[in-house]
């Protein structure tokens, strides 16, 4: 496929998504939820926006948005104040570096998160933790994000792509290891030399048929997961037949919808009509946005 081409109708993709995120951001609402456990599940989505926010300023593209975004999504969590709220109540909840992390790239922040954070990453708690390798990545790369600790310069063995998994054993809980491994330990492809060239070796010799797969089974989360994974490793000639299964998924209204059942931990039964919609695939539409900036940045390059 041409690469102009390619990158023409990509942009356009790119520019129907924002548009999309733009007119449903009200649904990132932290403000007014009925529960504290419904508060902090929605944690998740407005630290996503935040992402996408991020991913936007990195590659240049619809960065007013991703200001405004960024400015809006910090402003209601109430300036922080959400963050120590839950981080009070749930010092275990260490994870939550991601969140503080992007939103510190973005230029928000909290002296007193950081040192709560500094103090969180001390604790015996956090090195007993049992938790999967791409989940601990998550949080080294914030922590090294925060200045608290550095990357650490341990060997990659125990990630699930060191193992090469027999590549037609891919599935949903698979795909989601292997895309999170890569976004952590290159910092969403900032530091894609951090990836161990054998395993670079394992994802562009596989990540065609694994688009293929995906693509077939119109599931556009992981497709789009997938695309961020071949940017993020430098493999950006490689995703130009996934990317237009992508924008063949695109509703009118810019939305790239998610598989069946995605967002169900986030509904509540007096969710309306519209709220289930968005919690349904706002997911996909994040993540549809992020692999169209990056397809876009990487292709521009």
């Amino acid at each position: 496929m041409d690469p102009v081409l390619n990158v023409l109708s990509a942009d356009r993709g790119l520019s129907a998504s924002v548009g999309w995120i733009s007119r449903n951001l009200h649904h990132f609402e932290m403000r007014g939820v009925a529960s504290a456990e419904e508060e902090l599940s929605m944690l998740k989505p407005l630290g996503e926006l935040a992402l996408t926010s991020s991913i936007l300023l990195r590659t240049g593209l619809h960065t007013q948005l991703a200001r405004e975004w960024a400015a809006w999504a910090w402003e209601g969590l109430d300036s922080g104040d959400k963050i120590i709220q839950v981080l009070a109540c749930r010092p275990d909840l260490i994870a939550l570096s991601s969140l503080c992390a992007t939103f510190s790239e973005l230029g928000y922040g909290r002296p007193e998160i950081h040192s709560f954070l500094s103090y969180l990453a001390r604790t015996a708690n956090w090195s007993a933790l049992e938790l999967p390798p791409w989940r601990r990545l998550d949080v080294d790369l914030a922590l090294e994000v925060l200045q608290i600790s550095p990357f650490p310069q341990r060997s990659q063995e125990n990630l699930w792509l060191a193992k090469q998994p027999e590549p037609w054993m891919i599935s949903n809980d698979v795909a989601y290891c292997i895309t999170h491994e890569v976004f952590y330990v290159t910092d969403f492809g900032a530091q894609a030399q951090r990836i161990d060239p054998a395993i670079r070796e394992y994802l562009k010799t596989w990540l065609p048929s694994w688009f293929s797969i995906f693509a077939e089974l119109k599931n556009m989360d992981i497709l789009s997961e997938l695309i961020m994974v071949s940017a993020c490793i430098g493999e950006a000639a490689s995703f130009g037949e996934a990317i237009e299964h992508v924008l063949h998924s695109q509703h009118a209204d810019g939305l790239i919808p998610s598989p069946l059942g995605s967002g169900r931990q986030l509904i509540c039964p007096a969710d309306t009509p519209d709220r289930v919609h968005f919690l349904s695939n706002y997911h996909t539409a994040l993540v549809g946005t992020m692999a169209l900036a990056m397809t876009c940045a990487s292709v521009e390059r």
